[in-house]
């Protein structure tokens, strides 16, 4: 006496058991969809209507790939909140980014990554560049980047185009280099006249051009 109203049962050992299938079997084309729609409170659940829907629709007629749409009612308007493309990118209110993994669009807060741990060894964030040197995080404004936090052999650099902040471990120093982690040596100046340091507080010797 199964408590759903609906079952679907099979058993299967180390296999796919119970399933349901939702089929378009319409010829291939573009916007062809099969959907699994939800509705609430008396409301018109057919086609993009409704309260939430899971829908699988083509994007490409001459291999049928897809994509996976997930929508929901706001209370005004029905609509999109999260597409899996059939590469695998996901988009979060969006219909997803060429090359971006995970892309997320908002008028508010963007992204919220928060750790509740009260151990100091849990990351609340891992950004990990796998087999090269190069930016591993960019800072973007209107699409064009501005910054970034990048890494050069195992040296951090932080900063935009030829002028990059490098913390070097190795060296008990921090620097500045181009993104593509060359040191400019006698390029930059600190502070400006109109924006300067106030005290220096030194435990060694000051070098003046090679001097010192």
């Amino acid at each position: 006496n199964p408590a759903s109203s609906l079952v679907v049962s099979k058993s299967t050992s180390e296999g796919r058991g119970g399933e349901i299938s939702i089929v378009n079997p319409a010829t291939g084309a573009v916007g062809n969809s099969a959907a699994l729609n939800f509705g609430l409170e008396n409301s018109t659940y057919n086609a993009d209507n409704g309260n939430a829907q899971i829908k699988a629709i083509i994007t490409n007629a001459s291999n049928a790939a897809s994509d996976l749409v997930f929508s929901t009612w706001d209370g005004s308007a029905f609509g999109s909140r999260v597409t899996i493309e059939h590469s695998g990118n996901v988009g979060i209110g969006n219909s997803g980014v060429a090359s971006t993994r995970l892309a997320v669009t908002n008028s508010v807060v963007g992204v919220n990554i928060e750790t509740t741990s009260s151990n100091a060894a849990h990351e609340g964030l891992i950004v990990n560049r796998q087999s090269s040197d190069g930016i591993a995080i960019a800072i973007n404004k209107a699409g064009s980047t501005i910054g970034s936090i990048g890494i050069q052999s195992s040296t951090l650099q932080i900063g935009t185009a030829n002028t990059q902040l490098a913390f070097s471990d190795a060296d008990d120093a921090f620097f500045v280099k181009n993104e593509a982690g060359t040191a400019r040596d006698g390029s930059h100046d600190l502070g400006k006249s109109n924006a300067r340091f106030k005290d220096l507080y030194l435990s060694g010797g000051v070098h003046l051009g090679g001097t010192g």
